[in-house]
């Protein structure tokens, strides 16, 4: 399902069961922004991001993920409304910078107004221009940008900590606490998910998240790049475009929730499945309890199905809910759509897409 979309909303349920006895460890939903269906999910930089450029923010990202580490000369930045940073620009933006026409400060991101970044030329003479698609040719951009912000998690939601990097545009170093957890060899991708494992890295009290961001380049990266019509944006695109989030698990951990459609060729039913992957993080084989509910838009009644699974150690299992396998309420017909309000069929694969 697509980031941001809550019309059909999924939710995963999952409980353990040591010795004979249940005890719920996670729940999840696939809706935004927390949509990575762990036990714990949050969207990272809520209380705000620090944004810099490495021509200014020379130290190592060493020094930069440390908990303690000043920014107070830094860009302060909001998440966009998604739980997203954004991009070198949004940074400036939202702080009222123009470094190629100071006059114009402070500018900000309204419709109209001579005060707007959009307002005749304010985008060209504030943050220069691009002619061609490739590599940024602005020398403002041309360089690694930081986005830094501290946390304090939840350990006790489960001994398993995951950072979850969603959608870099570009390539970018990730540190925490002082550690280089990934690099840019790994993480590119506008449209990727990476799950880097932070648990023997995450500490009680604050930590430090520390993402240097390398320029984007559209005819090298697996990214974004601008159709003809388009101006091209000065920065490129450059930046965080989803939210960066952490993922606390327990024992048994649920991941990758999606439903898929099977459609009759007259499209007066279809039959769903619903899929998730079930992963035990321990040693020892777990016991779980595994449901799964399907919300339709319009406040319809929800479909409930659940079902026993066992686990191996240190293993990931899909578990599948499908109407052959006695779950008939997955099969949807038209007039049980149409009395919903609106159409899940049609929602799931408005939503089959990536993230």
């Amino acid at each position: 399902m697509g980031r941001g979309d809550t019309a059909a909303a999924s939710a995963l349920g999952l409980s353990t069961l040591p010795h004979g006895t249940a005890a719920v460890i996670s729940t999840a939903s696939v809706r935004a922004p927390s949509d990575t269906d762990a036990s714990d999910v949050t969207n990272l930089g809520s209380g705000g991001w620090a944004v810099q450029s490495s021509a200014i923010a020379t130290q190592t990202g060493a020094q930069i993920s440390t908990p303690g580490f000043d920014t107070s000369t830094w860009l302060p930045v909001t998440n966009d409304d998604a739980g997203a940073p954004g991009t070198e620009i949004e940074a400036l933006a939202q702080n009222g910078k123009c470094p190629g026409d100071t006059a114009l400060q402070p500018v900000n991101q309204g419709t109209s107004g001579a005060s707007s970044v959009f307002f005749s030329a304010n985008m060209k003479s504030c943050y220069g221009f691009m002619s061609a698609t490739g590599a940024d040719t602005v020398k403002e951009f041309s360089v690694p940008w930081w986005w830094r912000t501290d946390f304090t998690p939840n350990l006790q939601a489960g001994p398993v900590a995951t950072l979850i990097v969603n959608g870099v545009v570009g390539s970018a170093n990730v540190w925490v606490n002082g550690q280089e957890v990934a690099t840019s060899a790994t993480v590119t991708g506008a449209y990727t998910r990476f799950s880097l494992s932070l648990t023997k890295l995450v500490k009680t009290g604050t930590n430090s998240l520390a993402i240097e961001v390398n320029p984007n380049n559209p005819n090298t990266m697996f990214t974004l790049d601008d159709v003809d019509w388009n101006q091209i944006p000065p920065d490129n695109n450059t930046g965080i475009q989803f939210p960066v989030q952490l993922a606390l698990d327990g024992a048994l951990s649920d991941g990758n929730a999606h439903v898929v459609e099977n459609n009759t060729a007259d499209l007066s039913s279809s039959a769903l499945t619903v899929k998730t992957d079930i992963t035990n993080n321990t040693s020892t084989a777990q016991a779980g309890q595994v449901t799964a509910t399907i919300t339709p838009p319009g406040g319809g009644t929800p479909v409930t199905v659940s079902q026993s699974v066992t686990i191996p150690a240190q293993a990931t299992h899909t578990v599948s809910f499908t109407p052959s396998a006695g779950h008939q309420r997955l099969r949807l017909e038209r007039a049980q759509a149409r009395q919903r309000g609106a159409s899940a069929v049609t929602t799931e694969r408005r939503n089959d897409r990536a993230p």
